[in-house]
């Protein structure tokens, strides 16, 4: 008798700590990452919906609608608006300024005053292409000029007729530097352009498994370009599927990293992490030295951010701890970024989204 109650309570005490251990576990896998700060814009109008980190200070800008919000990092307090800014094109290298597009006229906002204080007329249908450095743009018109601009003021650097900006099948263009011109197009082909000479220096066709069924099925929709060119992002579409994949400097796939459905995508200062948003909502973070992906954040998942869908811009914070997400539904989100090797959960409470100033903690 005193056996069998021994084992009885031996398998009484295993399990409650079955039961235990369990419970614990259902709370670790209930406990999910949430940001640290969300902004629902005051609008919806102005998509897609556009986020910069000043490369200097503690300052954030969101588009939203036709003003450009600015807010304090750290306390996530608004510090001032841009009114009739149009569109967010990023700040300069020393944070001074920030440049805005609005109709036909590419805009100089001084940041300490929130006052207009220059702009360039843009040609029509100008593509504006900004350099990661932040230290000059290009403006490609449909003729086939570049004009390349000095950030600082908007100074003339050189002028270039390229001609496959002749062509109407150009989709998009990026800056590299003052001196390389990345352009896409609807084929799917890639090219790198030499400013100085106008000579192309490299063409590298976007992978694709099918032959494209219908025009516009291989249209490349995003380029960026890491810090010293080490390596490219593109986002082509592929019938109706959209791919991410990255190209190394001699034009050939950079090894692991590659997404089905994305939409955005963003390099680190320093180039060390690629942030790349889907149309479902989901950001996922790569390490550019091995390729491998460390961080995913769930945005559309069930819970606060339900209907949080198709990130449209991210970018970086300049000391890489955090990266702000701003998607179709006009919201920006913050989250912080861990290190590489243990990538751990934000935690805390969901916070709860006001139409005006940010968030609002929940007691």
């Amino acid at each position: 008798m005193q056996l069998c109650g021994t084992a009885d309570s031996m398998l009484l005490v295993l399990g409650s700590v079955a039961l235990l251990m369990s419970g614990c576990a259902a709370s670790r896998a209930e406990k999910k990452p949430v940001p640290l700060w969300v902004h629902s814009a005051q609008s919806i109008g102005y998509p897609p919906h556009l986020v910069a980190f000043c490369p200097v200070g503690h300052l954030m800008a969101v588009q939203d609608n036709d003003d450009v919000e600015l807010w304090r990092t750290g306390t996530w307090t608004p510090t001032g608006r841009l009114t009739h800014a149009g569109g967010l094109q990023g700040f300069t290298p020393d944070g001074t300024r920030l440049l805005s597009r609005r109709g036909g006229n590419l805009l100089v906002w001084d940041i300490g005053t929130r006052r207009r204080i220059g702009g360039l007329h843009l040609a029509e249908a100008s593509r504006v292409a900004l350099s990661l450095d932040g230290k000059s743009l290009a403006t490609c018109t449909a003729d086939g000029n570049v004009s390349v601009y000095s950030t600082r003021g908007l100074r003339l650097i050189r002028r270039k007729s390229l001609p496959i900006l002749h062509d109407d099948t150009v989709s998009t263009t990026a800056l590299a530097d003052a001196d390389t011109l990345w352009v896409g197009t609807i084929a799917g082909a890639v090219s790198l352009w030499d400013l100085g000479t106008g000579k192309e220096l490299r063409r590298v066709q976007s992978p694709s498994a099918e032959k494209p069924a219908y025009p516009f099925a291989n249209d490349v929709t995003v380029i960026k370009c890491s810090p010293r060119r080490r390596t490219t992002v593109i986002i082509c579409q592929q019938g109706e599927d959209t791919k991410l994949r990255v190209l190394d400097v001699q034009g050939r796939e950079f090894p692991g990293v590659s997404a089905d459905d994305a939409l955005s995508a963003e390099y680190s200062s320093d180039g060390s992490m690629l942030a790349q948003g889907d149309v479902s909502g989901s950001v996922s973070l790569w390490n550019m030295a091995d390729g491998t992906k460390y961080r995913m954040w769930m945005c559309s998942d069930r819970g606060w951010a339900e209907d949080l869908k198709s990130i449209t811009d991210l970018s970086f914070s300049p000391d890489r701890r955090f990266i702000a997400c701003a998607d179709r539904e006009n919201r920006v989100s913050v989250w912080q970024i861990f290190d590489t090797r243990q990538p751990q959960p934000v935690g805390g409470h969901a916070p709860e989204i006001s139409s005006r100033h940010g968030i609002s903690r929940r007691p």
